[in-house]
């Protein structure tokens, strides 16, 4: 009798006892993934003064040196990124 595992040929009937559904009711559909229990920034409009030294910064150091803008004229705003300082179209 030869056995071939090719996986057309691999179903299998396995009987199951009865379960109690109460049981069944209490276990969790799945883990929360990290992301969902991480809460995101809330991003904050720029102020009339953040808006100058932001203008004065680029006019020195050009477009594209958002790393630097932000050394430069946000260094101590801990809630600003270099994302915030990107300009979108």
């Amino acid at each position: 009798m030869s056995i071939d595992k090719s996986p057309t040929d691999s179903r299998a009937l396995v009987a199951v006892p009865a379960m109690n559904v109460q049981a069944l009711s209490v276990v969790p559909m799945r883990k929360p993934k990290q992301f969902e229990t991480v809460q995101r920034r809330i991003r904050r409009l720029f102020s009339v003064s953040e808006v100058e030294a932001l203008v004065q910064a680029v006019e020195k150091l050009g477009t594209g040196r958002r790393r630097d803008v932000k050394l430069r004229a946000f260094d101590n705003a801990k809630h600003r990124t270099y994302v915030d300082l990107k300009v979108t179209e």
